[in-house]
């Protein structure tokens, strides 16, 4: 019975995330020319988010999440998984 009650709080944390909309998902969708961060991009917007700065939106091109503390964790594993996308996308484009 305990395991049942541990899967539907970890599968209403994780609907939870996504239907707030997981940055680092939001981040990879935008155009890799645009230059704007690619790296751990998830983390950094849900980071940049917590710290409150102004220019989230311009600096990423996104909507930081609603609950950036809560989306943390799947953005950080997200980024992880990724990065071998991300580091050569990032370093074609960096001029």
């Amino acid at each position: 019975m305990n395991i049942s009650k541990n899967l539907f709080l970890m599968l209403l944390l994780t609907l939870v995330a996504v239907a707030s909309g997981c940055a680092t998902t939001s981040t990879l969708s935008q155009p890799a020319y645009e230059r704007k961060p690619l790296v751990m991009s998830g983390v950094r917007l849900n980071l940049a988010s917590l710290r409150k700065e102004a220019s989230v939106n311009e600096r990423f091109g996104v909507n930081p999440p609603d609950y950036p503390l809560l989306d943390l964790p799947f953005s950080t594993f997200l980024d992880v998984v990724s990065l071998s996308y991300t580091v050569p996308v990032a370093l074609f484009y960096r001029y």
